[in-house]
């Protein structure tokens, strides 16, 4: 399983991006330890196979804190994920997670394990 982070309807281009479980554990670690305090309707969606969207506030405090990550807590993460199956969460994914979440319209649905890589 994974999560599919997009944009408004997920057409434009760089308006998406799959990540597996391992990385969203990651990605959620991360920002919490940057001080963002993830709302109850995105610590649960695991358990969820439905699409959440995610209010405007809520994206771009998740975003400011990813953002705080790449300069502490990532700053000595790979700029690329050298497992082919993403399971280790990287710069570049979380440059394009903040350039979605930066975009408005920002929804997360759970995905299975095939489209959980880009």
């Amino acid at each position: 399983m994974g999560y599919l982070i997009k944009s408004g309807d997920g057409s434009a281009r760089h308006s998406t991006v799959s990540v597996t479980d391992e990385v969203w554990m990651g990605l959620t670690k991360h920002a919490s330890e940057g001080g963002y305090s993830a709302p109850p309707y995105l610590r649960m969606l695991e358990l969820r196979n439905v699409l959440v969207h995610i209010d405007d506030d809520e994206a771009e405090e998740l975003e400011d804190a990813l953002s705080n990550a790449l300069r502490t807590t990532l700053k000595d993460a790979p700029v690329v994920d050298p497992d082919p199956y993403g399971g280790q969460l990287d710069r570049v994914t979380v440059h394009r997670i903040t350039h979605v979440l930066g975009s408005g319209d920002v929804s997360v649905a759970r995905t299975p394990r095939w489209q959980a890589g880009d």
